[in-house]
C-alpha cells in the first residue's frame, strides 16, 4: 500500500474508531557506526517505507486510536563529524475522533543491528489545529532551520530497539539529563492476542520512564510488525490492523 493511499484511508479508520545507551550488565558500550543507516531490518522494529500500523485503546477512560505510518522521506543529522541519514516514523493518536498528538521519530539502523533514535518531535492538536511543539521533543544537533526553536538539543542518540532481546536484559537510556527510561525484558517466545490476530514468539518488555506519572509500560513485541499490545496504568492499546506482510498464527495454532 502506497503512503498517499494509507494515509488517508488510516485516518479515515482512525476517526471511526473513536467516533548513547548503557545496559546493566555492561556500561562500556561502544559508540555506534552506520554502513547502511536506511536499510532497517531489525525484525523487532521493522520499518517498510509506505506500511501503516493501526491501533485502538484507551486513556483516562477516553476512547483512543493511533496510526503509525513508515514515511518514505529521509531526514539527515550532523553527528560526530558524519551525516547519518534516518528513516522517519509519524504517530498520530486520536481522541473522539480528533487528532490530539502528532510524533515524527528519526530512526537509523547502526551496524550492530541496533535501531537508533536521533530524535522526536511530538506536536499538540486542539481542535485539529497544531497549537505547539511538546516541551520534550528533541533532536541530535538541535533545531535546525525551519524546526521549533523550543526543540532540545541532545549530542547523542538513544537506542529505539536492540539488534537482540533475551530475558533478564536491562537497557538504560540516560541521554536525556531530566529523565531515565528503563527497559526489562521480562520473557520471550510468548503467544499474544489481539484484534489483529493471535502471534507466536513475541517478546514482553516494561518500560519504566521517570518522566511519567503513568508507572511502568508492559509491551508485547512480535518479530516482523514490532509492538502488538501495551498496558499502563490507566492506558491500553491493542494492533488491530497493519499492512505489513506478516500473518498472525490463527485460532488454530497451538
Amino acid at each position: 500500500m502506497s503512503k498517499h493511499l494509507a494515509l488517508p484511508l488510516v485516518a479515515s479508520l482512525a476517526l471511526a474508531l473513536v467516533a548513547p545507551t548503557t545496559s546493566a550488565a555492561d556500561s562500556t558500550v561502544p559508540s555506534p557506526t552506520f554502513a547502511d543507516p536506511l536499510g532497517i531490518d531489525n525484525p523487532l522494529a521493522p520499518f517498510v517505507p509506505g506500511r501503516v500500523k493501526l491501533y485502538r485503546g484507551r486513556t483516562e477512560g477516553q476512547r483512543t486510536a493511533s496510526v503509525d505510518t513508515c514515511l518514505d522521506t529521509t531526514r539527515s543529522f550532523a553527528w560526530h563529524g558524519q551525516q547519518i541519514a534516518c528513516r522517519v516514523l509519524q504517530e498520530q493518536e486520536f481522541e473522539s475522533g480528533r487528532l490530539v498528538e502528532s510524533t515524527l521519530s528519526y530512526l537509523a539502523q547502526d551496524d550492530q543491528g541496533n535501531v537508533q533514535l536521533f530524535g522526536e518531535v511530538a506536536v499538540e492538536y486542539v481542535d485539529g489545529v497544531p497549537v505547539g511543539t511538546e516541551a520534550d521533543s528533541w533532536l541530535v544537533g538541535g533545531p535546525q532551520p525551519g524546526d521549533d526553536p523550543v526543540i532540545r538539543s541532545f549530542d547523542e542518540p538513544a537506542v529505539f530497539m536492540p539488534a537482540t532481546l533475551a530475558p533478564g536484559d536491562v537497557i538504560v537510556q540516560d541521554h536525556d539529563p531530566a529523565t531515565l527510561e528503563t527497559l526489562t525484558v521480562k520473557a520471550v517466545d510468548v503467544t499474544v492476542r489481539v484484534s489483529a490476530g493471535k502471534f507466536l514468539h513475541a517478546v514482553r518488555v516494561t518500560e519504566l520512564d521517570d518522566g511519567e506519572d503513568t508507572g511502568p509500560e508492559s509491551r508485547w513485541i512480535v518479530p516482523g510488525i514490532g509492538t502488538v499490545k501495551e498496558r499502563a496504568k490507566r492506558r491500553k492499546r491493542d494492533l488491530i490492523a497493519t499492512s505489513l506482510e506478516v500473518q498472525s498464527a490463527g485460532d488454530g495454532s497451538p
